[in-house]
């Protein structure tokens, strides 16, 4: 147990440290790093953003978001994982 508590915890340090490297190269990398890196990092993100976000999809006709909603309460879809995404992203 002890075991996989620390490689949980070492994966998500791993996905915030990829998530701060992606915004400083964003932010101070030059033009020709920044296209080394943009190709992959792009990439791995969208389809990381497009799998968490199916997560939050209603199913089977529901209007309620499966991931959000719980035992004692059903959250009504735009759920707000949706609604800050959207708010962040939508155009």
């Amino acid at each position: 147990m002890i075991g996989q508590d620390a490689e949980r915890l070492s994966r998500h340090y791993a996905v915030w440290q990829r998530l701060r490297e992606a915004r400083t190269r964003a932010r101070e990398a030059d033009d020709l790093t920044l296209l080394a890196y943009a190709r992959d990092d792009l990439a791995d993100l969208s389809l990381a953003l497009t799998d968490f976000l199916r997560l939050h999809e209603p199913r089977d006709g529901s209007h309620f978001c499966p991931e959000c909603s719980g035992t004692w309460a059903r959250i009504p879809w735009p759920c707000p994982i949706w609604q800050n995404v959207e708010k962040s992203l939508g155009r």
